[in-house]
């Protein structure tokens, strides 16, 4: 399955999201929940590492809010499941692993 997050044609139906402190299981939890249920799991940690890896790419000064908005809004990200896990692509790079 891959997902565009830039696509206006990409919709939602159930969204199941899961809150907590850093290192309590979140992501464990919401990829077995999200394989039982057989829905996609988004691992919203992983954009995060990616709008910030792309920021840095491209040269965003990190104290400026609007210009990271901004970034983050004009991100060619791409999120794929994959047998290996979730791809994470920003620009045709792999970031899977950033962070």
């Amino acid at each position: 399955m891959s997902t565009s997050l830039n696509d206006d044609s990409a919709m939602l139906r159930d969204v199941i999201t899961l809150d907590g402190p850093a290192g309590s299981g979140k992501s464990t939890i919401a990829k077995r929940v999200a394989e039982r249920l057989g829905y996609a799991f988004l691992d919203t940690g992983a954009m995060y590492r990616a709008a910030t890896w792309w920021a840095l790419h491209t040269g965003v000064d990190m104290q400026d809010r609007e210009a990271l908005a901004l970034s983050t809004r004009a991100i060619p990200l791409e999120i794929e499941e994959r047998a290996s896990g979730v791809y994470v692509g920003v620009d045709g790079v792999d970031v899977s692993g950033f962070g």
